[in-house]
């Protein structure tokens, strides 16, 4: 074979196969296109994550939502509650703190509690609480009842005073600073302990520690009428709780 043929045939042998398929220039393409379908499908599952996450969220905290002094024990008494944030309240001046908080081996929270009048304040007639309801009663010394609630949505935890505590007029119409506090503790039911997390996978949520709400319950003379009123104050834990003071803690 001459050599003019064996070049022809080196040649042929480089020529390109054209059943085979070749990237050859067209491959920067064919990889921002692959890319792209990457992207897109990343994307789709993170929206669709994303939309399942969401119901979850919510299916689980309406499950475990709770609803302190609306719920079936207290709808008789406590008629039309009026809810604030402890913040914002200013009917009367509150001081609630608290003494002892373990959730953990006596399952229990002590408070002090002080209600005086202000400036503001409206003029609370004389009530007792007797067979299951408040009532105006002339030769009362007392003014106000009080309550307190354990609560925190997610986890579905709501316990309750054991019993409602009065507020005297003399400690009603002195001052914070002089006034005696009443003590009130709030028992751990079913001895749940803090931190603790959400009941239902997948919605990774921890309640470091529970809120509590206060409830007033006292009557005005209004219009010609005697008025019963039902305040909730909400606390958070950071509002009630006394770095130094409260032990132990959470």
């Amino acid at each position: 074979m001459s050599f003019k043929m064996k070049k022809l045939d080196r040649k042929k042998k480089k020529e390109k196969d054209p059943n085979k398929f070749h990237l050859g220039n067209n491959a920067g393409t064919y990889l921002i296109i692959l890319g792209a379908l990457i992207c897109v499908g990343f994307v789709v599952v993170i929206l669709f994550m994303t939309l399942i996450g969401k119901d979850s969220y919510l299916q689980v905290y309406n499950n475990n939502r709770v609803y302190p002094y609306q719920d079936e024990d207290h709808q008789e008494l406590i008629q039309s509650p009026t809810f604030y944030d402890a913040k914002d309240y200013k009917t009367f001046d509150i001081s609630l703190k608290a003494k002892s908080f373990d959730t953990h081996d006596a399952h229990r929270a002590d408070f002090n509690l002080s209600v005086c009048k202000n400036d503001v304040s409206p003029e609370c007639l004389p009530l007792r609480y007797l067979s299951n309801k408040f009532e105006y009663k002339i030769d009362s010394t007392y003014r106000l009842y009080a309550s307190i609630c354990l609560a925190s949505d997610w986890v579905g935890v709501c316990n309750y005073s054991s019993s409602y505590s009065y507020i005297t007029k003399s400690n009603f119409e002195s001052t914070l600073e002089k006034t005696s506090p009443k003590s009130i503790s709030v028992t751990l039911k079913n001895n749940e302990v803090f931190p603790m997390k959400t009941p239902n996978w997948p919605v990774p949520v921890t309640i470091n520690t529970p809120d509590a709400y206060l409830l007033l319950a006292y009557f005005t003379f209004e219009k010609g009428v005697e008025t019963l009123h039902f305040d909730v104050i909400h606390y958070t834990y950071k509002e009630f709780y006394v770095a130094g003071v409260t032990s132990p803690a959470i």
